[in-house]
């Protein structure tokens, strides 16, 4: 097993994985194994990347019978998922003007609006820092706005109680602490955390192609707009 063939294996590629072993080395005899294999890596990143923005279900298999699709059933279907992306921008775009913000700032997909800071001069937080954070995470309506009913996840005593939450394990209520570049966290709240300061109260919004993409999560369906009110506790970038 060469590391050609293991990755070909990974992916499921077992003709490939066949037609390798089968060549006793004559077919590759004058590639450069190293070059192909990055090449590879590269593509199938590429095709991971693209799946992902697209919202494509990367565990999802092709239909026994394919139908060729035409140019305008191509353009159709990206149109659609555009029209998609984009009424969620629009009901970001009408949150974050009910809200009056100190100022909004705009982080490759993630939108953070700032409505309270202690300090604008104080450290904002680095990549590699650690944040501890109060928060509420809600989905967005289309209309772009928010209730208690579409509160999904707190680890805020109050905000659960005002939402009529009952909870026997009060251990949830508790500050979250992390260190940003190492955290699970979706990638639109870890986007729109980047930069935040100690004492800031903001919100962080993204649609769903930063979220969850096209699985669902619990209560949360699939493609969802989500926000996230944050109350910044501390940050260190030590």
């Amino acid at each position: 097993v060469t590391e050609i063939t293991r990755v070909l294996g990974q992916r499921g590629l077992i003709h490939l994985v066949d037609a390798v072993n089968q060549s006793g080395g004559r077919l590759l005899s004058e590639v450069d194994q190293e070059q192909d294999e990055k090449t590879i890596y590269n593509a199938l990143s590429r095709c991971e990347r693209l799946m992902e923005g697209l919202g494509v279900d990367q565990s999802a298999t092709l239909p026994e019978k394919q139908e060729t699709m035409s140019l305008e059933d191509i353009a159709a279907m990206m149109m659609r998922i555009y029209t998609k992306y984009h009424e969620q921008e629009e009901a970001i775009d009408k949150f974050a003007q009910r809200l009056s913000p100190i100022r909004t700032v705009y982080n490759d997909g993630s939108v953070r609006i700032v409505v309270k800071e202690t300090n604008p001069t104080a450290d904002s937080l680095r990549k590699d820092g650690v944040v501890s954070f109060y928060y509420g995470g809600y989905l967005l309506s289309s209309s772009g706005s928010l209730n208690n009913q579409s509160l999904f996840a707190t680890n805020s005593k109050e905000l659960a109680e005002s939402a009529k939450w009952v909870l026997s394990d009060s251990t949830v209520f508790r500050v979250e602490t992390l260190k940003l570049d190492e955290s699970n966290l979706l990638d639109g709240l870890k986007k729109g955390l980047h930069g935040v300061r100690s004492g800031e109260e903001c919100y962080i919004a993204f649609t769903g192609k930063y979220g969850f993409g096209s699985k669902p999560s619990g209560t949360i369906p699939a493609k969802s707009t989500l926000v996230y009110h944050i109350w910044v506790d501390s940050i260190s970038n030590d």
